[in-house]
Formats: C-alpha cells, structure tokens, sequence
C-alpha cells in the first residue's frame, strides 16, 4: 500500500512541475505595429484594451511575434550611391 501512496505523490509531483514550467514560459507580444528599431530590439506599439488607447515600448526581438506586420527600413540601411571615379575626381569649380 505504501509503495501505491508514493506513485501517487510522484504523479502530482511531475504535474506540478509541469504547471509551473508551463506558466513560466515566456508569451511573444503582438504588437499593431513596429515603430523603430535597434540592435536586437524593436519599438512596439502595444494596444490597451482597458484605457482603450496606445503605448510604445522597447522590447527584444525573440520576444515580439513579427507575423504579417512590415518592419521599418532605416535610412542607414539603405544602399549608398554609386559615383563613378570620373565623376569624383571631377573639379566642382567651372570656368568662366
């Protein structure tokens, strides 16, 4: 009977665990849209339901559920101009 007793406590011993592990996992915000960018984290604009408005907070990017929603291109990420040597070399003064 004793070694019934145990299974017993194991068995609500492994699910306690599991509820824990379970509620500890963490939960990918989605956000209505990204405001920024940097690094690894990203300005997202959250809704409120309750006040029925809006907030922005910088959250890292494991952490945001990205699905259908465009991110911003920064300007820095775009590519720069191409000179030819010609051109660069050429004096910016005219002659008269």
């Amino acid at each position: 009977m004793l070694k019934k007793h145990l299974g017993v406590h194991a068995a609500i011993r492994v699910a306690a665990v599991q509820t824990v592990a379970a509620a500890a996992a963490p939960q990918r915000i989605r956000p209505l849209r990204v405001a920024a960018r940097r690094q690894r984290e990203l300005m997202v604009v959250i809704a409120q339901r309750e006040l029925n408005s809006e907030y922005a907070e910088w959250i890292d990017e494991d952490n945001v559920d990205l699905t259908d929603i465009e991110l911003p291109v920064a300007t820095s990420d775009l590519a720069m101009p191409t000179v030819s040597a010609d051109e660069h070399l050429k004096s910016p003064w005219s002659d008269e």
